[in-house]
């Protein structure tokens, strides 16, 4: 049915959608000092979390519509840094 293939695919996608994390998180403990490897994934995992809150937090901006005026802070904050 209709539905069957559906999950079926749903099921590939999701597969093939986490086939990235096992390599990197490999890469990432082989790129810091034997003791640091605990820190390195919860830094990780952290700035994983913080780019999830992303689109909640512009959704909150944009719904008190003071947009304009983070738009306005963050691009002088930007001319004035470059």
């Amino acid at each position: 049915s209709t539905f069957d293939a559906a999950m079926f695919w749903l099921g590939t996608e999701y597969l093939v959608a986490e086939c990235w994390f096992g390599p990197t998180v490999a890469v990432l403990q082989n790129g810091v000092r034997k003791g640091q490897g605990g820190v390195a994934q919860g830094l990780f995992t952290l700035t994983g979390a913080i780019g999830n809150l992303a689109p909640s937090l512009l959704g909150i901006i944009y719904s008190r519509q003071i947009a304009d005026d983070v738009a306005t802070v963050s691009g002088s904050g930007s001319e004035v840094l470059s």
